[in-house]
C-alpha cells in the first residue's frame, strides 16, 4: 500500500499514525518486518481473545476454556523468534500470572448482545471506510443500549483517555447508544477490574480528527515521535540508522 492508496482505515491506525508516523510509514507503506513485538502488545491480545472467549460463552450461554486460549497465544508469542518478545520491568512469568489473575477474576457483564462486532462506517465523504470492532454490547437493566471497550493497564487509570474517546465515538456512529463504558483489567500483582463511564467525542471533533490524521497521511508526513515507547518499538534499529 501507497500513502496515497490507503483504501480503508481504522481506530488502530489512526492512533498509530498520531502517535509514530515514522513507524505507521514502516508498518503500512513499506511493509517493514518488525524487528521485535512489545511483550505489553503481545500480552494484551492474548488476553483479549480470552476475554472474548468467555464474553461470547456468557452471551450464547455455553462452557468456554478461556484459559487455554491465552495459554496458547501467550506461548505463540514467546516462540516467535522473527519478531521477539521486548520486556518491561515484568517477565514473562511475571505476565503469565497476571494473565491467569485477570482471567480468573474478570466476569462478563450483564445484558451481552453483542462480542466483537465488526462495523464500518462512513465518516466524511472525503474520508475511506472505517472498519473497526466492538469488544462487547450489551442492554442496561433499563434496556438502553452500551458500548463497552476493554483495555488493560499498568494502573488504574486509562492510558490515553482522549484516544479512548475518540476510539467510542466512532462505535456510536455505528451503534448510536445511550452509555459507554469501558472495562479496564489492571494488571498489578492483586489484579483489579473496574467499569469507567467514557464521554465520545462529538461528531465534528471526530471528523476533523480523521480528516487532519488522513490528509497528513497521503502527504507522507513521516517524522519520528521520540519517547519512552522507543525501547519497544518494533523498528527500533532501522529508525536508530536513519536518525
Amino acid at each position: 500500500m501507497t500513502a496515497a492508496a490507503i483504501d480503508h482505515l481504522s481506530h488502530s491506525q489512526i492512533a498509530s499514525f498520531v502517535g509514530c508516523p515514522r513507524k505507521w510509514h514502516y508498518d503500512k507503506v513499506l511493509n517493514v518486518a518488525p524487528e521485535r513485538t512489545g511483550a505489553a502488545l503481545a500480552f494484551g491480545s492474548a488476553l483479549h481473545e480470552a476475554l472474548a472467549v468467555m464474553n461470547e460463552a456468557a452471551l450464547l450461554g455455553v462452557v468456554a476454556d478461556p484459559k487455554a486460549v491465552f495459554l496458547r497465544r501467550w506461548g505463540e508469542a514467546l516462540e516467535n523468534q522473527a519478531a521477539p518478545l521486548h520486556f518491561g520491568k515484568d517477565d514473562a512469568d511475571d505476565l503469565l500470572a497476571k494473565g491467569l489473575a485477570l482471567l480468573a477474576a474478570y466476569q462478563p457483564p450483564s445484558g451481552i448482545v453483542g462480542v466483537e462486532e465488526a462495523i464500518e462506517v462512513s465518516l466524511d465523504p472525503e474520508l475511506p471506510p472505517i472498519h473497526g470492532r466492538i469488544d462487547l454490547i450489551r442492554r442496561g437493566e433499563e434496556g438502553d443500549l452500551i458500548l463497552v471497550d476493554l483495555k488493560t493497564s499498568a494502573s488504574k487509570r486509562i492510558a490515553e483517555p482522549s484516544a479512548v474517546e475518540a476510539q467510542l465515538a466512532l462505535y456510536q456512529e455505528a451503534y448510536p447508544a445511550a452509555r459507554h463504558e469501558v472495562i479496564l483489567l489492571t494488571k498489578q500483582v492483586k489484579p483489579s477490574i473496574s467499569t469507567v463511564a467514557v464521554t465520545p467525542w462529538p461528531r465534528g471533533r471526530l471528523v476533523l480528527h480523521y480528516r487532519e490524521v488522513f490528509l497528513a497521511m497521503r502527504a507522507g508526513i513521516r517524522y519520528a515521535v521520540r519517547g519512552w515507547h522507543c525501547g519497544s518499538c518494533a523498528f527500533r534499529d532501522r529508525c536508530k540508522g536513519e536518525s
